[in-house]
């Protein structure tokens, strides 16, 4: 087979499982405009099973490490620190 058609076929394949991904994407967004964390998000998906979700105007997230974990709702806290020593 040639590369330029298994190349027509990855572009088959991909416009086809983006007419299934935009739909769901479509309602996260409608989601997310409809909650009070913001309009923006970002999903990751890893090979392992590792799944994280993180609306960008918050310290929330909701994260999975594995397939058999339960999904938990992480907050991040943070504060300055002095450095003894540290140049500016």
């Amino acid at each position: 087979m040639s590369e330029q058609l298994k190349d027509l076929q990855k572009r088959e394949q991909f416009i086809e499982l983006s007419q299934k991904v935009y739909p769901l994407m479509q309602q996260i967004s409608k989601l997310l405009e409809e909650s009070d964390f913001g309009t923006s998000a970002s999903i990751t998906l890893g090979r392992e099973g590792y799944m994280e979700f993180q609306p960008y105007e918050t310290k929330w997230r909701m994260v999975r490490y594995r397939p058999d974990d339960v999904p938990a709702a992480r907050y991040e806290f943070s504060e300055p620190i002095s450095i003894v020593g540290r140049e500016e």
